[in-house]
This record gives structure tokens, sequence and C-alpha cells, in this order.
């Protein structure tokens, strides 16, 4: 779903979804809850999902590239 900014620049909303681990569940590692991750905005690369991340620094980034052109 995507949402209209004032200035008019579109941006798609995301959504986390958290799943009950289990010993069979890909979302373990060793038996233990795996890391929630996203998917950088500017490098491609994983990082994990934290409030600052989710919150501010991808909505800057996304804001940098969409509105001013920065790579």
């Amino acid at each position: 779903m995507s949402k209209e900014e004032p200035n008019g620049v579109e941006y798609e909303e995301a959504a986390v979804t958290v799943v009950d681990p289990s010993e069979n569940s890909p979302m373990t590692i060793g038996g233990k809850p795996a890391p929630i991750t996203i998917t950088d905005y500017i490098s491609g690369k994983e990082v994990r999902a934290t409030p600052e991340e989710v919150d501010a620094v991808q909505v800057f980034a996304r804001r940098l590239v969409d509105e001013l052109g920065n790579p």
C-alpha cells in the first residue's frame, strides 16, 4: 500500500510480520529466534529492523534518494 506525502511524493508502507519461532521454523538460529531484518534502501543489504532503523533511518534514506536524487 502506498501513501502520498504533502509534497506529492508517494511512499510504500512497510509491514513486518512476526512469527512464533520454533525449532522447525526458518526464523530460528540454533533454536533461538533469528533477528528480524529489513533491506536497506540505499545499500540493498540486510540490516536489523530496530525501531530507529525502520522509523527514522530508512525514511530519511528514501527521502534523500527520491527527493534529492542522492545515491
